[in-house]
C-alpha cells in the first residue's frame, strides 16, 4: 500500500557562483550535481517520466544493483527472472508511477508517494517527488540528457531510505541523549526495529519481565527529558 505525504516539489536552479573553487576553476554542473547527491546518506535516483535513469549515487547502487545493469527502471518489468533486485527495481518504478498518476488526478496538490520493500532482510522506504530543473540548465546538470530524446523539464527524484539503519541511528541518539545503560541501549534498538518483548528476551537471553522493566525505565528517562 502506498502512503502519500504533501510536501512541496523541489526546484533546482543554476547558481554559478556555487560552482567556483577558490583557485577560480569551475566545476561542471554534472560533476557538481553528482558530488551533491553522493553526500546524502539515502540512496538518490533521478528518473525521467519515461523511466530512464539519469543519475544516481553510490548508495542507491548499493541498495539497487540493477541500476548498474540498465538505463531504465522499467527494465525490471520485462525481466522474466524473479530475482530480488529486479523486484526491488519494479517497486521503485511503481512509486514513480504513483507520483505521475497523482499529478494527473490531483494537479493542485503536492503529493509524495512512498512504499516500503523488504530487500536483503532490510526494510527500504521508497519515496518519489518532482524535481523541476531550469530548462537552460537541464542538459548541463545531467550529461545523459544530451543524448536522450526526453525533453521534459520535470524529473522524478527517488530516495531510498534504509529504515533499519535510520532506526539504529535514532536509538544511538536516544542512548546518548537520555543516558541509557548499555543493556537499555540494546533493548531500545531492538524495540525500535519492531521486535516484540518475547523476541527481545529470546535474543538477549533474558526474561520478558526483565525486558518490560527496562522498557519502563527507558520511557521514564525519555519523559524526564
Amino acid at each position: 500500500m502506498f502512503a502519500t505525504t504533501q510536501l512541496p516539489s523541489l526546484q533546482l536552479h543554476d547558481r554559478s557562483s556555487l560552482h567556483q573553487f577558490t583557485n577560480g576553476s569551475t566545476l561542471s554542473h554534472s560533476a557538481f550535481t553528482q558530488a551533491v547527491i553522493e553526500g546524502f546518506i539515502d540512496g538518490i535516483i533521478v528518473v525521467t517520466t519515461n523511466g530512464e535513469v539519469i543519475q544516481f549515487n553510490h548508495r542507491a547502487a548499493q541498495l539497487c544493483p540493477t541500476l548498474n545493469q540498465s538505463h531504465s527502471i522499467k527494465h525490471s518489468f520485462n525481466h522474466s527472472d524473479n530475482f530480488e533486485p529486479f523486484v526491488f527495481s519494479a517497486a521503485i518504478w511503481r512509486v514513480c508511477e504513483a507520483l505521475i498518476e497523482s499529478n494527473e488526478l490531483f494537479a493542485n496538490q503536492k503529493l509524495i508517494p512512498e512504499s516500503e520493500v523488504l530487500m536483503n532482510s532490510t526494510i527500504i522506504r521508497i519515496r518519489s517527488q518532482w524535481l523541476t530543473i531550469n530548462a537552460t540548465n537541464a542538459a548541463s546538470m545531467f550529461d545523459q540528457v544530451k543524448h536522450s530524446s526526453h525533453s521534459s523539464q520535470s524529473y522524478i527524484l527517488v530516495t531510498l531510505e534504509d529504515r533499519s539503519q535510520a532506526l539504529q541511528n535514532l536509538a544511538r541518539t536516544d542512548i546518548q541523549k537520555h543516558s541509557l545503560t548499555p543493556r537499555e541501549g540494546e533493548i531500545w534498538q531492538l524495540r525500535l526495529l519492531g521486535k516484540s518483548y518475547r523476541e527481545i528476551a529470546a535474543q538477549l537471553y533474558i526474561t520478558e519481565h526483565t525486558v518490560k522493566k527496562h522498557i519502563r525505565n527507558i520511557l521514564a528517562k525519555r519523559r524526564i527529558e
